[in-house]
This record gives C-alpha cells, sequence and structure tokens, in this order.
C-alpha cells in the first residue's frame, strides 16, 4: 500500500516548453489527498524559486523536499538540512575565481551568482527563471546547494573534491550538494514522524537528480521526457505531464 507520492517540479509537475500544469494534474492532486495520501515536493529547486515564480500555481502540499534534499520542510517548517562541507565550499570558490566560472550559491535565505558570462543566461532561461543577482561571497556562511556553469569538458576542474556529489540539469550547468544528502535522504526525513518508509512511497521525476529516488522509492516513475538515467532508475515510465501521465499512472496503479 502506498501512503506518499513526491513529484519533482520541472519536466514533471510543470511542463518544461511554458510551465503549464494540466487541469488533469490538479484532479490527480485533489483526488490524492481526498484518498488520505500524503503529497510532496522533491525538486532541485529553492523555495525562493517556487514562491516568487508561483511554479506550483498555488497548489499546496504537505512537504516540501528542496534543493535536492538539502533544505526540507513541512508546513513551512525546515525539519532537514544538510549544508556543503566548508572546505569544498572554499575550493569551489577557488576553482571558480581561477577559471571564471560562474557559481550560483543558495544558502538557507538567499541565492546569488559570484560572476555571470552566457552559460548562466542561457541555462537560467532554459528553465524560465531569471538570473539572480551578483553579490560577494562570505565562505563563512552555509551553502546546501552551489550550481555551477561549465561545460562537461571542463568537469574535471571538480575531481578534487572530498565531500559533493555533482549532478548535470543543463548542458552547461551542473548542481553540487554534499555527498551525504539527496532527495531520497529528504523524503525519509519528513516522513519519519509518520511512520512511512521509502516502499510506502511513490516518486515520479525526469532528470538525473532524480535517479535515486525513482531507485530507491517503492514505485519509481519516469516521466516521458525523462533522461536515460531516470529511465534506468525508474520501475516503469509514464506519459509527459501535457499528455496527462501522472493522471494515467496513478488511475493506473488505482491510487486515484
Amino acid at each position: 500500500m502506498y501512503r506518499a507520492v513526491f513529484f519533482d517540479i520541472d519536466g514533471t509537475l510543470i511542463s518544461k516548453k511554458d510551465l503549464s500544469i494540466p487541469n488533469s494534474l490538479k484532479e490527480a492532486l485533489r483526488l490524492l489527498k481526498a484518498n488520505g495520501i500524503y503529497i510532496g515536493i522533491a525538486t532541485g529547486r529553492h523555495t525562493f524559486e517556487i514562491e516568487s515564480e508561483n511554479l506550483l500555481q498555488d497548489l499546496e502540499f504537505d512537504f516540501y523536499v528542496t534543493l535536492n534534499g538539502q533544505l526540507c520542510f513541512e508546513n513551512n517548517q525546515l525539519v532537514y538540512q544538510q549544508a556543503i562541507a566548508k572546505e569544498d565550499v572554499e575550493t569551489l570558490l577557488d576553482i571558480s575565481d581561477k577559471h571564471q566560472i560562474p557559481l550560483l550559491l543558495i544558502e538557507q535565505n538567499d541565492m546569488y551568482l559570484n560572476m555571470c558570462n552566457d552559460d548562466v543566461i542561457m541555462a537560467q532561461a532554459s528553465i524560465h527563471t531569471l538570473v539572480p543577482p551578483i553579490k560577494e561571497v562570505d565562505c563563512n556562511h552555509q551553502f546546501y546547494q552551489i550550481c555551477a556553469y561549465l561545460k562537461p569538458e571542463d568537469l574535471h576542474l571538480f575531481q578534487n573534491l572530498q565531500h559533493t556529489t555533482i549532478t548535470q540539469w543543463h548542458s552547461a550547468a551542473y548542481d553540487l550538494i554534499s555527498d551525504q544528502g539527496c532527495k531520497t535522504e529528504g523524503i525519509e526525513a519528513v516522513l519519519k514522524p509518520y511512520g512511512i518508509s521509502l516502499d510506502e512511497v511513490i516518486c515520479f521525476g525526469d532528470g538525473d537528480n532524480d535517479a535515486d529516488m525513482l531507485s530507491q522509492c517503492g514505485l519509481g516513475i519516469a516521466m516521458g521526457v525523462a533522461s536515460e538515467k531516470a529511465r534506468d532508475a525508474a520501475n516503469e515510465s509514464c506519459d509527459t505531464v501535457e499528455n496527462d501521465g501522472i493522471y494515467k499512472a496513478l488511475k493506473k496503479h488505482h491510487m486515484i
């Protein structure tokens, strides 16, 4: 029996084409809640982006696993956090300065760039998100995710990071988080007080950063536009969000 369903945002809950959410999906979420099923978000995005751009169109969820599991909330209360090791932050900033690689640094209550170039503009445009401001970086702050904008051939520059996991989300952009955290860890953390295990969770995702939860939850479902890594990790696939994929999959498994 499944007691909770978690969703990635981009390419899963919302269309990457125009950020729309189909009515079938809104109805599916309503029916899940009516059936006593908990619903949650599991995304690489920060709550700032979700709220300021109204990405979820005022839809309400029980849990928000953000920054790939590094900051997790229940009822707007922070219940789990995992910051990047300070030594890796210092290494990243040194590499960035030496090779002029822009970094998007994400704190609990702030997110900003240390520099900007065409890769940043292109990557942010691909997810319909404004380019964040440029600010001075204080490496004594805690950072929960850092996005590096660079080409795959330059990824070797980060090979000496000791405590960080790197996941590609664009041809010129990578998310870096603590190797002690991931979406699965975040999901486990928010569900623990409810006595819900991963075996009782369905999750939907489409990107490389969804692979861990797609493989470790009770039922992982990859969207029709999913990356190869996500498809390989999932138990099955469904249609795209534009073609009512989530609604059809939940119907198939008698969740709604």
